[in-house]
């Protein structure tokens, strides 16, 4: 990190208000009716990409921004609103691009116990496989946080919450904080504080930005850095890569989040910053599984639409440069830390979701965006990666 960057808090506060007005221009062009997906009124976690414009030149340079958190909303299921399913995907590959490049398996795995993810078909070793991670306090009992609930009290209900139910999002929280940049003041709304339940739904949201602001504060501009818990962190060489906008390309109407991530000035963003999104929005999953008992049953937000989105954009992303730029393909699965990272982060996906299966209140468009994201032709890529990295039993055909 360079000596005389301005703090990530300064940043953050000088583009709060171009984040709320971005905000409202997004609640304002949202679809009309039962299932229109509004956002949740106040919250300025939605914030623009921070300092975009003086970052360093060159593709490879590393991006800050805190990207805008999207947490649809509706009153009932089934209403497209997410990444999109049926859209065609990249053309099929004359070739695998596969190298000589492979690394023998990280470790051989452990006994996912409870709350364990899918990937039962993948060979232990592989990190996706035997990803593990402690969720035992999802069940803690907050009644009494509950029944003393203050609105003056928000701040450190809210963390004793996350202290309860999360204790990874506390820490996320506590850490970026200490950097300076008060994530959770920013991150929620007056709306949110006057009431229990709309505090802990908020959270997914605050911890998701905090984590922004914590990878950045930690890796700056010259690193790929992704701290997935206190004692997890991947701290890996940005990569050479194209803009993520030349995937828009493969997403169709359907699919709300493509124009805020794959267009405009975060689509000028590249491979690392894709992920770095992904990231948390597996976060923002973590967490609503911990508070699902405070969210409305008969309806529906896009907590799982959210990271099912990510994991397509990643085998989307993956399939585009093995067909189109094979130099990036290479970048990417000849580096045994990102696979490493890579299928980390996914199995760590697959845990969040498979925390939240039968959970129908937290999507809207899931299931669409699971079954396309779960093709052979799109899973095919994350098995390359597997392959590449010296540990997979393949899932496709």
């Amino acid at each position: 990190m360079t000596g005389n960057r301005p703090s990530l808090g300064a940043r953050a506060t000088d583009e709060l208000g171009k984040a709320r007005a971005l905000v409202r221009s997004m609640r304002n062009s949202l679809p009309s009716g039962q299932a229109a997906q509004s956002l949740p009124s106040g919250r300025a976690a939605q914030s623009l990409p921070s300092g975009h414009q003086s970052l360093p030149s060159g593709r490879a340079a590393k991006a800050l921004w805190l990207v805008p958190t999207l947490v649809l909303v509706a009153c009932g299921r089934g209403n497209p609103s997410a990444a999109g399913s049926g859209a065609d995907g990249p053309p099929a590959s004359q070739g695998e691009g596969e190298g000589e490049d492979r690394s023998e398996g990280e470790g051989e795995g452990e006994d996912r116990g409870e709350g364990e993810g899918e990937g039962d078909d993948v060979e232990p070793r592989c990190p996706d496989a035997s990803y593990v991670e402690d969720l035992s306090a999802a069940d803690a009992d907050v009644d009494a946080l509950e029944r003393s609930y203050a609105p003056s009290a928000w701040d450190s209900t809210a963390l004793a919450l996350l202290q309860a139910r999360y204790p990874v999002g506390r820490y996320i929280i506590d850490e970026t904080r200490s950097g300076g940049f008060d994530c959770l003041e920013d991150f929620t709304s007056a709306e949110d504080r006057a009431d229990f339940s709309a505090l802990a739904r908020s959270l997914s949201t605050s911890v998701h930005e905090c984590g922004h602001g914590l990878d950045f504060e930690r890796g700056g501009f010259d690193r790929a850095l992704y701290v997935l818990r206190a004692d997890l962190v991947f701290d890996l060489p940005v990569l050479d890569t194209f803009p993520l906008r030349e995937i828009h390309q493969y997403t169709n109407d359907d699919d709300f989040y493509a124009d805020t991530y794959l267009a405009g000035a975060i689509g000028d963003q590249f491979f690392d910053s894709l992920m770095e999104e992904f990231t948390q929005y597996v976060n923002s999953l973590m967490v609503a599984a911990a508070m699902n008992d405070q969210y409305d049953r008969d309806g529906g937000v896009s907590e799982r639409d959210g990271i099912l989105t990510f994991m397509l954009y990643l085998e989307v992303y993956l399939q585009h440069a093995r067909v189109h730029d094979g130099a990036t393909y290479e970048r990417i699965l000849s580096n045994a830390e990102w696979r490493e990272f890579l299928l980390t982060v996914w199995g760590r996906a697959e845990l969040a979701l498979s925390r939240t299966a039968g959970m129908e209140f937290l999507g809207i468009n899931d299931d669409d965006i699971e079954s396309r994201m779960r093709s052979p032709d799109l899973t095919g890529e994350i098995d390359r990666v597997r392959e590449r990295h010296g540990c997979a039993d393949l899932l496709s055909p």
